[in-house]
């Protein structure tokens, strides 16, 4: 298992190496933020439409004017982020779910990925623009990249 988890943490990290340059990591455009809403309101953009946010088992992101009464999303252990920027930050996890497919598999390993990617978003979108949240969420991928990678290595033997 070590061998393999290995090798599945290096493509991973091959990939959001790509990643960073194709949106010109650190410095990304906040423009690139404007079309994905623009984009997503006209229903442009390929698969599920960004309309409806994010919605699994740990996390939910969601337009800030969402009202959760009478609503299983209010379930203690949920991590609810509501913002006017829920589009950007659907695609955002979207993103790094594609990136983390091979390596947190299962709904358990799912949720660490929300807690640390949904937490890093939250404490971001505090202080940041969105473009500057998105730079936040590639650092919290190449941290947890980088543990697991040094976990694995130190399991391996």
């Amino acid at each position: 298992m070590g061998h393999e988890s290995l090798e599945a943490l290096y493509k991973i990290r091959k990939n959001l190496e790509v990643m960073k340059k194709i949106y010109d990591y650190p410095n990304i455009d906040i423009k690139i933020f404007e079309v994905i809403k623009e984009m997503s309101q006209k229903r442009l953009l390929k698969g599920k439409s960004l309309e409806r946010g994010f919605s699994a088992i740990g996390l939910v992101i969601a337009d800030e004017k969402t009202d959760f009464k009478n609503s299983m999303d209010e379930w203690y252990g949920y991590l609810i982020i509501k913002s006017k920027h829920y589009r950007e930050l659907t695609w955002m996890m979207n993103k790094m779910l594609r990136l983390f497919k091979d390596y947190f598999k299962g709904m358990e390993a799912r949720e660490y990925l929300y807690d640390h990617i949904g937490g890093c978003m939250q404490k971001s979108l505090k202080k940041n623009k969105i473009n500057i949240v998105f730079k936040d969420v590639l650092d919290e991928a190449d941290r947890l990249v980088k543990d697991s990678i040094d976990f694995n290595r130190k399991n391996i033997n």
